[in-house]
């Protein structure tokens, strides 16, 4: 099965966004941006740029992907008509599927090609073992693939797993979730867990949390050499979420 890459649905405006998220390094220009725009109206008409940017690029560069389809009551129809007049192909999700994984669906499940593996979140599928396509299905919460970075044989995770209101757990060498990975014959990596900022639109600090969601971060590259390098966003920091 050849990999086809999905992107997030078209929706910019939920009614209930009052704040806005950033990793710690790109918080001061991330404020500025939106302190610039003067709204969240004016932010999300960039966002739209930037989606209708993204969808062309790759539709010039020949790449084959599929749009996410669920939440249509909020998906931007000039997005739609644009993508449906450039010929672009839509997936269509169940609308059982939260909005968080239909805008983002990288974090529906994490193929790890050259294994023959799907990792699957325990949030969406019940069954371990199950062969789809060629690829075997294994529950794993890095199944999110928001939080882990692959390349071939190499991987790297967070020093900490932050489940949505739970408290966050050490991950280290030993930890089942890594020895699982270490089975399926990856060679993984353990780095600090970032932390992220949440501010409001006039640009003041509500809160600091740890994000084990490296890709907000970082990716993992190889160069034309096949040296592996870890490209991060500057000044990202890990630390006591009250003082980062």
């Amino acid at each position: 099965m050849e990999p086809i890459y999905i992107i997030g649905e078209p929706v910019f405006k939920w009614e209930r966004q009052k704040t806005f998220l950033a990793p710690f390094g790109q918080a001061d220009s991330s404020r500025e941006i939106v302190k610039n725009n003067h709204s969240i109206e004016q932010v999300q008409e960039r966002l739209l740029m930037e989606h209708i940017a993204i969808v062309v690029a790759l539709t010039q560069l020949g790449v084959d992907f599929r749009i996410a389809y669920a939440h249509e009551d909020f998906m931007d129809k000039r997005a739609l008509g644009a993508y449906a007049s450039i010929g672009c192909r839509f997936l269509q999700m169940s609308l059982d599927i939260a909005p968080r994984f239909t805008l983002y669906p990288r974090d529906q499940k994490r193929f790890l090609f050259e294994q023959k593996v799907a990792l699957a979140p325990r949030k969406h599928f019940k069954l371990e073992g199950t062969e789809v396509g060629g690829y075997k299905y294994i529950l794993s919460p890095y199944g999110e693939g928001g939080r882990i970075l692959v390349n071939g044989k190499k991987a790297l995770v967070a020093d900490r797993l932050v489940e949505t209101d739970c408290q966050p757990v050490s991950i280290g060498h030993d930890s089942e979730e890594v020895l699982r990975l270490k089975d399926l014959g990856l060679e993984v990596g353990i780095i600090p867990t970032p932390m992220n900022v949440r501010y409001s639109p006039s640009g003041s600090t509500i809160s600091t949390f740890r994000s084990d969601h490296l890709d907000r971060q970082g990716c993992l590259i190889r160069d034309q050499l096949n040296q592996l390098h870890l490209v991060l966003a500057p000044g990202d920091l890990s630390g006591e979420p009250a003082s980062p």
